[in-house]
């Protein structure tokens, strides 16, 4: 799995080619790739903080249920 670093250096990436493209079709495609990274890193980022609180709220609410 992509982390959300990588994304970022990817989104990094295409930053850098699109603004040293000199064809305006491709530097837009790049700068809308690295949007779409920006993006995916986000949503991965998020993911990643939500995933501990859902195992936690699973064993909290498990826990001294039935005593």
């Amino acid at each position: 799995m992509v982390t959300s670093e990588e994304y970022n250096q990817l989104a990094q990436r295409c930053a850098r080619l699109a603004i040293a493209c000199s064809v305006p079709s491709i530097a837009g495609a790049l700068t809308l790739l690295a949007l779409d990274y920006l993006a995916q890193s986000d949503r991965v980022s998020q993911q990643s903080a939500a995933q501990p609180q859902q195992h936690q709220i699973a064993l909290d609410t498990s826990a001294g249920f039935g005593d």
